[in-house]
C-alpha cells in the first residue's frame, strides 16, 4: 500500500485570502453605503424637513403673511416642491382675502335695510297719521322683501 499526502496549506491560506478580500469589500460597501446615505440625508431629507417647517409655521401663523418657502431656488424636485407650495399658499391667501371681502359685502348689504326697517318702526310707533303709517309699512315690507332676496 502506497500512502500520498499532500499538505493543504497553499489552499488554506488561499482560502482565507479570499476570505478577506471578502470581508474588506463588504465592509467598503457598508461604509459607501452610509456615505451616500448622509449625502442623500443632507440633500433630500434636510430640506424637505425645512419645507415642512415652514409650512406648519404658516398653518400655525397664517395671519402674519406669506411665507418664504426655502429651496425655491434649486432646480430639483425639493425646488420644485417649494415652489409648488408657494404657488398654493398665495392662491390660499387669494382665496382667504376674498371670502374675508365677500363676508364684508354682505354684512354690508344686510345692515342697510335693517337700519332702514329700525328707522320706519321708530317713525311709526310716534305716527297716527294712517297715510304715514302705511308707507312705512310699505318701506318696511321692501326691505324685508329685499333681505329675503339676498338670503335667497
Amino acid at each position: 500500500a502506497v500512502s500520498v499526502s499532500q499538505s493543504t496549506y497553499r489552499i488554506l491560506q488561499a482560502l482565507y485570502t479570499v476570505r478577506l478580500r471578502i470581508f474588506r469589500i463588504v465592509v467598503f460597501t457598508l461604509a459607501l453605503s452610509g456615505l451616500i446615505s448622509a449625502v442623500l440625508t443632507w440633500t433630500i431629507v434636510v430640506p424637505i424637513r425645512r419645507l415642512r417647517r415652514a409650512a406648519n409655521a404658516y398653518a400655525r401663523d397664517g395671519a402674519g403673511g406669506l411665507p418664504h418657502f426655502p429651496g425655491q431656488e434649486r432646480r430639483d424636485e425639493v425646488g420644485d416642491l417649494a415652489r409648488a407650495l408657494d404657488e398654493l399658499t398665495r392662491r390660499l391667501q387669494a382665496h382667504v382675502s376674498l371670502l374675508e371681502a365677500f363676508a364684508g359685502d354682505v354684512a354690508h348689504e344686510f345692515r342697510n335695510p335693517l337700519a332702514s326697517v329700525r328707522a320706519a318702526m321708530d317713525v311709526l310707533e310716534d305716527t297716527d297719521d294712517p297715510a304715514e303709517r302705511a308707507r312705512f309699512l310699505g318701506l318696511i315690507r321692501r326691505d324685508m322683501a329685499r333681505l329675503e332676496r339676498l338670503v335667497n
